[in-house]
């Protein structure tokens, strides 16, 4: 193989290798900038809602309170509230013994709710129950309830009202969405709001294995969740958090395809086309290269050839490359030992072989010294295969 095909298959390994390597750390780094970049909106996202909840819930916990500075509230004063107050679908009170005395709906008075978490747990502050389904009215609720004199102030809330909280979906791409559910008697998981992709969604037995992003929330691991399977047996890109006081899971999510998926696919055509550029770019300089360290050689086996031939008047060039140099420096020291020879024998470039004669000392022929003459020029071969070699005195 030619040093030049030898050297350039080197430059060209030594860049693919190099760019190959450099390329990946590249996209390494670039997928993680892009990840984190992702994870930062969720978490944006997440954190807003979050807050936004919880100011909502404050809300309304003062507007109950307030509501429980009056002296006395008859029925038709409740009703009044709930007209004023639209998150509130039902207000009551409770006495006691934890009877209904008066209510926005007056089917409700007279019904016994001692045993409800609203009545136990209200003391000399605003309790808040975790999300449930109200069996009497056939609702997801929260409810809120205050210390009312000596009676006790409830307020309901339809869970239903917290969708338009999760309805803009702005910053989340084609396939982000917000989630928020709670967990049933039984331990199930029950969502509140509108899933964006309901007619995607897989029946429980066709789930793939593992934890829903939701589940996680309920679960109170808050954080970033990697590599989970969605409603819609898609992989996500998810955000979890725990709302404490309502009982509540949220999460934001978006589909891994869209966030990462064509992010990394540009990446990884932008490698390639890098890498390409590199290996062209090598190639032509290990082609420049070669030439640089090949013309020096070139000429130093010219003129080597050349002395062979009995021109021994040449004298090797120097070159710029240290290894050529060296070996021009022994080769020129040889020729130098060489033409020495010749001046102290007085022999001639034929007698050494050098050009297209060799000279060498022949039999004595009838007492006589003579020496035999060879020649590329002087030598043919007769009919019988035989060489006539003309004598020279």
């Amino acid at each position: 193989m030619k040093f030049l095909v030898v050297l350039i298959m080197s430059f060209i390994f030594v860049g693919t290798v190099g760019s190959i390597v450099g390329m990946y750390s590249y996209y390494i780094e670039a997928n993680s900038l892009l990840e984190e970049k992702v994870v930062l909106n969720l978490e944006s996202v997440a954190q807003s809602l979050e807050n936004f909840i919880e100011e909502v819930l404050e809300e309304q916990k003062e507007k109950l309170k307030i509501a429980a500075t009056h002296q006395e509230l008859s029925s038709e004063e409740l009703r009044a509230i709930i007209e004023l107050q639209e998150e509130f679908y039902e207000i009551f009170i409770l006495d006691p013994e934890g009877k209904v005395v008066a209510s926005s709906d007056e089917s409700q008075v007279g019904k016994d709710k001692s045993g409800d978490a609203y009545f136990i747990n209200v003391r000399e502050d605003v309790y808040v129950k975790p999300a449930y389904f109200s069996e009497t009215v056939q609702k997801e609720s929260i409810a809120i309830s205050v210390p009312f004199h000596e009676d006790v102030l409830v307020a309901r809330i339809d869970l239903d009202s917290f969708n338009e909280f999760v309805s803009d979906r702005t910053g989340l791409g084609e396939t982000g969405e917000v989630l928020l559910a709670y967990r049933t008697v039984d331990g199930s998981v029950s969502l509140f709001t509108e899933r964006r992709f309901e007619e995607e969604a897989v029946d429980e037995r066709e789930r793939l294995i593992g934890i829903l992003p939701i589940e996680k929330a309920l679960d109170k691991e808050e954080g970033v969740a990697y590599g989970l399977f969605d409603y819609r047996n898609v992989e996500v890109l998810a955000v979890t958090r725990y709302i404490d006081e309502m009982d509540v899971g949220l999460v934001v999510k978006i589909d891994e395809a869209e966030a990462l998926g064509i992010a990394r696919n540009q990446l990884i055509r932008k490698a390639i086309v890098i890498v390409a550029i590199i290996i062209i770019f090598v190639s032509l300089i290990g082609w420049i290269v070669s030439f640089f360290i090949l013309n020096p050689i070139k000429k130093l086996a010219f003129d080597v050839d050349e002395i062979t031939k009995g021109k021994l008047e040449i004298q090797l060039e120097k070159s710029s490359i240290f290894e050529i140099q060296n070996l021009a420096d022994s080769l020129n020291r040889i020729l130098a030992s060489l033409k020495l020879a010749i001046l102290r024998t007085g022999s001639s470039g034929s007698f050494l072989c050098l050009g297209d004669e060799c000279e060498v000392p022949a039999k004595k022929i009838s007492g006589s010294n003579e020496k035999k003459v060879f020649s590329e020029k002087n030598i043919s071969k007769d009919e019988g295969g035989k060489k006539d070699i003309p004598l020279k005195k």
